[in-house]
């Protein structure tokens, strides 16, 4: 593309970015206001001009997902040779080449993870600590290591108190014994041998000749120290970043580089984005209200460029299950109008999905769980791709998503879902596919499309609700938000009776609101298990102060199917009748049933030590609706509506045995 057809689509501010190709260069860009279109501009700018070397340009995201996509809009302009990395697989792609330069020998081996070299070094120490603590002490050590500290410094903290450094020393020692690296030590050997090592030096700054770092309020003092090791002593540095929307400081992330990016650089340019593009004016308006209120370091004050489009809705209820079928109905009637994979539901904490899983999928919605399981390392998916790359080696001509579809009908894609909730999830990885098609030319541009994002882990959008925490959220929108939980003790959230990081959390609120770009429902529920009266969230502001809607779910109970009387939530709502009117009900097949999900219960139970709930087995509805259809045969027991893939996978036998045994009474 010619210099100026890449500023065209370009707004004042963002082409006074995108121009400033020299470094260093700062910029501050708030939520919505066209950052990556921003970067990505400036990048093929300077290419177009002749004032960067693609092949020597480096640009810095915090996730796989956005290098993908950053890498994706650069091709779009012609530009093919830009390194788009996270700092960590950059460093560890520059590691393997030094280290038998450098070091000689084969480099260490990987860890997948710390805590069993944690748990051994807590075992050597004589410390005992259930699975939470031991987390939390992994977690410590990872901490100490984002900020540079070793064991000699960390002093007394976090849950083992003086006695922290003895086991950080002591998972040190262990790893090293067996030939190991962590995550951390790759920017810590790439860091050390670039400091150390002249020849080493040179090179990658070589590589690294034009640095672009996204997202750099969030990062820590040992990235700092990479990113600074391969600039040398050059100023061909640009970042961008919000300090609203630092949200990381418990992993070490820290926003002070960018906020005094000029008492290192006293001539940088620095520059502001403010124009939001994503959000109405009403989600910007709460997003400026919660940040006015708190103690944020250069706020942006953002100015939302869309119509109006409608309120920002805060909703109270009795119960957190009532809340959540609250979400659940209010899913199920927006989704007539607005696509499943253009609403998410964003909680706090991780384990907070459950409810929101189980009233989904009572109510026939798809969803995807985010963090779960890697898009394209789903089964279905890897068969896909084999099929794609044959299809693509055959000639063949027309629309590239029917090419697909047609490729894809052997592992079960229809241009219609299947009832079947097992089948269901499977159709939804395929559907993801078809639809990435229709953005692409050719079946070979697909087929290398989808190679880097299985390096990238970066999925395509499924046609599925997404349930989500609001740091796993970072970086996405959605049309539709619903952000339950908003509860002092919620958001804020209450760790261990105390308080966490508050303005943290006001600044995560924050990212919550503005993944939203047209509806945003906010709730919480007044009572949770300890049935405690709760408050709404300090960082409702006046406004968004909800009033209660009493019984809320209660209201919207079925009626029995023969008197009419209202149904009590569980069994008499699954099977449709009270419990005095006469049913074609089998209850001895369903107590069965029941008996078989209580075992499951407890074989898990013994395996991994933690209680599963039991409706994450199979919820009364999915029990009565084997007892009611009865399947013969897996395929059968799959399209019983709401029963999960896994337990068809895992206990078909016993289930269709259990059915068997259990005959139609004469």
């Amino acid at each position: 593309m010619e210099p100026e057809e890449i500023l065209e689509p370009l707004d004042p501010d963002q082409r006074a970015v995108a121009v400033a190709t020299t470094g260093p260069v700062a910029v501050l860009a708030g939520a919505g206001t066209g950052k990556t279109r921003v970067l990505t501009h400036r990048v093929a700018y300077g290419v177009a001009t002749g004032v960067m070397d693609p092949r020597r340009t480096l640009v810095v995201t915090f996730t796989t997902r956005a290098a993908g996509e950053f890498s994706r809009r650069l091709r779009a302009m012609g530009v093919n040779e830009v390194r788009v990395r996270t700092v960590h697989s950059e460093a560890l792609r520059q590691l393997r080449w030094m280290w038998p330069h450098a070091v000689g020998g084969q480099m260490p081996r990987i860890q997948a993870s710390k805590i069993g070299l944690v748990s051994a070094a807590l075992t050597r120490a004589g410390i005992k600590l259930d699975d939470a603590g031991r987390r939390d002490v992994t977690s410590e050590i990872e901490r100490a290591k984002a900020i540079g500290l070793g064991p000699q410094e960390v002093g007394a903290q976090g849950v083992l108190a003086e006695r922290l450094e003895e086991v950080y020393q002591g998972y040190e020692d262990a790893k090293a014994a067996a030939g190991l690296v962590d995550f951390e030590d790759i920017l810590l050997l790439n860091a050390g041998l670039i400091r150390d090592n002249l020849a080493v030096a040179e090179q990658v700054r070589q590589w690294c000749r034009w640095l672009t770092v996204d997202e750099y309020q969030d990062v820590s003092p040992l990235q700092q120290q990479v990113l600074e090791g391969w600039l040398g002593g050059r100023d061909e540095l640009c970042v961008v970043g919000d300090p609203s929307q630092t949200v990381y400081t418990f992993a070490g992330a820290t926003s002070d580089y960018l906020l005094g990016f000029r008492n290192r650089w006293p001539e940088a340019t620095l520059l502001q984005l403010t124009r939001s593009y994503r959000c109405s004016p009403q989600i910007i308006d709460l997003a400026n209200a919660v940040l006015a209120d708190g103690d944020v370091r250069q706020r942006l004050l953002l100015k939302s460029q869309r119509a109006p489009v409608a309120a920002v809705n805060t909703r109270v209820y009795e119960t957190e299950q009532a809340e959540a079928a609250g979400v659940a109905d209010a899913i199920k009637r927006l989704i007539a109008k607005t696509p499943a994979e253009q609403i998410a539901i964003l909680v706090r904490i991780n384990s907070a999905t459950a409810r929101f899983e189980r009233e989904l999928q009572a109510v026939g919605i798809p969803y995807t769980v985010r963090g779960s399981a890697r898009f394209m390392q789903r089964p279905e998916v890897k068969r896909a791709v084999s099929l794609l790359r044959v299809a693509a080696k055959q000639p063949g001509t027309g629309d590239v998503a029917e090419r697909v579809a047609a490729a894809l009908e052997p592992v079960g894609y229809t241009p219609t879902p299947p009832l079947g909730q097992a089948q269901r999830e499977e159709w939804e990885s395929l559907a993801a596919l078809v639809g990435l098609a229709r953005s692409h030319d050719s079946l070979e541009s697909m087929v290398a499309d989808l190679d880097e994002r299985a390096e990238n882990d970066d999925a395509p959008v499924a046609a599925a609700v997404t349930l989500a925490s609001l740091h796993s959220a970072k970086g996405l929108e959605w049309d539709a938000v619903f952000m339950p939980g908003l509860h002092e003790g919620g958001l804020p959230l209450r760790y261990q009776g105390e308080m966490v990081d508050v303005e943290e959390e006001r600044r995560l609120f924050y990212v919550g609101v503005t993944r939203a770009r047209d509806i945003l429902e906010l709730s919480y529920a007044q009572a949770g298990s300890r049935r405690e009266n709760r408050q709404p969230s300090r960082f409702l502001p006046e406004g968004h102060r909800p009033q209660p809607v009493a019984k809320r779910a209660a209201a919207k109970s079925p009626g029995c199917q023969v008197c009419g009387k209202r149904l009590a939530a569980g069994l008499e709502r699954a099977r449709g009748t009270c419990g005095t009117c006469p049913s074609d009900f089998p209850a001895d097949l369903f107590e069965d049933l029941r008996g078989w999900r209580s075992r499951v219960v407890a074989q898990r139970r013994a395996a991994t030590g933690k209680a599963t709930p039991a409706f994450l087995v199979a919820t009364d509805a999915v029990l009565v609706g084997i007892a009611r259809t009865r399947p013969a045969d897996r395929k059968a027991l799959a399209s019983v509506k709401g029963i999960h893939k896994s337990v068809v996978a895992e206990h078909a036998d016993e289930l269709l045995t259990i059915v068997a045994r259990n005959p139609l009474a004469q």
